[in-house]
């Protein structure tokens, strides 16, 4: 019996080792890199240090956060205004003349008279009672600064009783007392 040739030459012995050497390397790398897992083809390598990164700085932020809240509860407040005044009054005005220390804004001044049990206040939109006038002699200035001095003119002002000794005057703003002092009228 005569056998056919099919055209295609059978593998040598040293060909089918080549191949089975390329399909091992090829499957030993595929391995490695997948960690032992041939299916699939993942590889989740890069995934836990990029979590990690997350991780530390999210850590780091949490501390900045946490730190920065309790120095903030250590710092100290605002001051309160440090201001030299002298006074003196009239029958019929009280003038108190900024002599050294910070600038206050006139907005937030109030000067109080306080007789016995009644208090009258007096504002700077009081423009009739209440002037501020600089060391240059101009009035309407936003700040009582040094050399400045407010003049209340009692004569547009009703208080409850006769403006006379002993009568308590204050320059207050909403923070604190400025000024306090007793009234000598002249």
């Amino acid at each position: 019996m005569a056998v056919m040739d099919t055209g295609s030459p059978r593998p040598s012995t040293h060909r089918k080792n080549k191949i089975r050497a390329i399909a091992y390397i090829d499957w030993t790398m595929c391995c490695r890199r997948t960690g032992g897992h041939r299916s699939g083809m993942t590889n989740d390598d890069a995934l836990s240090p990029v979590i990690g990164e997350m991780m530390m700085i999210v850590l780091a932020l949490l501390l900045v956060s946490l730190f920065s809240l309790s120095l903030a509860g250590l710092l100290p407040s605002g001051r309160d205004s440090a201001i030299d005044i002298t006074h003196n009054e009239s029958a019929d005005g009280i003038f108190l003349w900024h002599k050294g220390g910070d600038w206050v804004e006139t907005s937030g001044l109030q000067v109080l008279i306080i007789q016995g049990k009644n208090t009258t206040t007096i504002r700077p939109s009081d423009i009739e009672a209440f002037s501020l006038v600089d060391d240059d002699g101009k009035t309407g200035s936003r700040t009582f600064d040094l050399g400045d001095h407010i003049r209340i003119d009692l004569t547009n002002v009703v208080l409850p009783d006769t403006f006379r000794d002993g009568n308590v005057i204050r320059l207050v703003n909403s923070r604190n007392v400025i000024f306090s002092g007793t009234a000598n009228p002249r």
